[in-house]
């Protein structure tokens, strides 16, 4: 089978299995430009995520921890905006990303951790860290809400 005719036939794949999928769901809509344009914004995050994980195979790293960077830097772009503001929240979202690389980095560069290790390592901290400190420093917004303090 030739390359132009494996594309033809991927084409006709994806194609039978969106009708077939719209045929059982009822859901005719699944081509619109709001469901479209929603799912080109959900996937920005991951295709940077996966554009950082380029990078560092052609560096030669194996960097199973972007996941656990992707968690830093929300934790601080939501920290630095809600308590400064947006351009503020950009730039602490950045550092903290890079703060969650600096570590797989050390771990790996300097202390000669295995790679696989190391990125899982960080997606666990990374994850209970984030946690911890969402409850540590954004718990007191939902009881305010409930005692009729600041609202949504």
């Amino acid at each position: 089978m030739t390359g132009g005719a494996r594309v033809a036939l991927v084409a006709v794949a994806v194609l039978l299995s969106v009708a077939t999928v719209r045929l059982l769901t009822g859901a005719h809509d699944l081509d619109s430009p709001g469901s479209l344009r929603a799912a080109l914004t959900a996937t920005c995050p991951i295709l940077l995520a996966a554009l950082g994980g380029l990078w560092s195979e052609r560096a030669g790293v194996v960097n199973i921890g972007l996941e656990g960077q992707m968690l830093f830097g929300t934790w601080g772009a939501a920290f630095f905006t809600y308590h400064y503001d947006p351009y503020i929240g950009l730039l602490g979202g950045i550092a903290f990303g890079v703060l969650g690389g600096l570590i797989h980095a050390v771990a790996t560069v300097t202390f000669g951790v295995d790679h696989i290790v190391s990125g899982v390592a960080l997606n666990v901290i990374a994850l209970g860290i984030t946690t911890f400190l969402a409850e540590a420093f954004f718990a007191d917004l939902n009881s305010e809400r409930g005692r009729g303090g600041a609202s949504s």
